[in-house]
């Protein structure tokens, strides 16, 4: 999702009374992305020492473009990784597999 469309998502969901700028968001997510980039690398590693990991797609549309949310779980633990197609290729691109 685009920072701008974040951006009208917090201000319409808090009425107007909360009006936050791109660069906030961005900076939230630049943030957010380098305290939790550990606990993923955990989820990631979890994941590959399993026996059985289950992979299912959703749908999902930013800016007028199809792509998709993939989801990696197992009974311990889940990890999103959002993907621009549902492919053999894609998923020769996930990091962790």
């Amino acid at each position: 999702m685009s920072n701008d469309r974040i951006c009208k998502f917090i201000n319409t969901l808090t009425g107007g009374m909360l009006e936050v700028c791109t660069g906030s968001i961005y900076g939230f997510c630049k943030s957010f992305a380098r305290i939790t980039g550990k606990e993923i690398n955990k989820i990631e590693n979890g994941l590959l020492n399993q026996e059985t990991v289950c992979t299912d797609a959703t749908v999902v549309t930013t800016d007028g473009k199809q792509g998709y949310i993939r989801n990696f779980r197992s009974n311990s633990a889940v990890l999103y990784v959002a993907m621009e197609k549902k492919s053999r290729a894609a998923l020769d691109a996930v990091p962790f597999l």
